[in-house]
């Protein structure tokens, strides 16, 4: 059996090709689109999402003009995941030392400041 694989995208073409029996001693073989799909699996490793194209059962004994030993199955697979990136954690910002004092002193809120210029405006009229 020649199994032939092709992945282009997100699709694969599998065309499995049987050898005609020479002999009626040979085992018989018939493969439907049912154990296409599983030698896709084994061949490819991946997913298979659906199907996108089918071939009539290929077998290795011709009995009517109709069969065939050569089949073309065309599957959509599902993509391949991208690698998760991950972030990397900034460092813990260090605080600055500094060896000025701050001369202002504490500031008052603003509603303190307001209350106060209130105040001066109210004792000036």
């Amino acid at each position: 059996m020649k199994i032939n694989k092709t992945i282009s995208g997100n699709t694969l073409q599998v065309t499995i090709e049987l050898p005609l029996a020479q002999y009626t001693d040979v085992e018989k073989i018939k493969i439907t689109t049912k154990e296409a799909i599983e030698i896709a699996q084994k061949v490819s490793g991946k997913k298979i999402i659906s199907i996108l194209n089918t071939s009539d059962p290929i077998k290795n004994f011709l009995k009517n003009p109709q069969d065939t030993n050569v089949g073309l199955w065309i599957f959509e697979i599902a993509p391949e995941e991208a690698a998760k990136k991950t972030s990397k954690r900034r460092k813990a910002a260090t605080p600055k030392q500094t060896t000025q004092q701050k001369s202002s002193g504490k500031k008052t809120s603003i509603r303190g400041r307001i209350s106060k210029i209130a105040k001066d405006i109210e004792e000036n009229l």
